[in-house]
């Protein structure tokens, strides 16, 4: 296991699913939000600029896609998708998605996607 703190990029267009993500990371203390998004322009504009080791990506979000943007990049993060919707599954594993919470994530499945993440860290 990495003694290191893990940077996380948050990207979602609602900002309550910003906050119950904060939450549900609040006691990980290994993993620190560098930067937050709300729309796909900004997502690769943030990725870019602080380049997270992690992305917690909101599927459906106004500007560019994720699933455009991110296999464009030479280093993205790790992405964990994080959407109310379930019929991007497949799309999401395309682009080599770690993991794909369903809204409402619980605290238990949110806490299964962390323990992956660290798997790979």
């Amino acid at each position: 296991m990495s003694s290191h703190e893990i940077t996380i990029l948050l990207a979602d267009d609602e900002a309550h699913a910003r906050k119950r993500l904060k939450s549900l990371l609040a006691d990980s203390k290994q993993f620190k939000i560098v930067a937050e998004a709300q729309n796909g322009d900004d997502v690769l504009k943030m990725i870019i600029e602080k380049k997270p080791e992690v992305a917690f990506l909101d599927i459906n979000m106004p500007g560019a896609s994720v699933f455009s943007t991110i296999p464009s990049l030479k280093n993205p993060p790790l992405v964990v998708f994080q959407t109310a919707y379930s019929e991007y599954g497949v799309q999401a594993f395309d682009i080599n998605a770690v993991d794909y919470l369903l809204k409402p994530v619980s605290k238990e499945r949110f806490n299964q996607a962390l323990e992956k993440l660290m798997l790979i860290l």
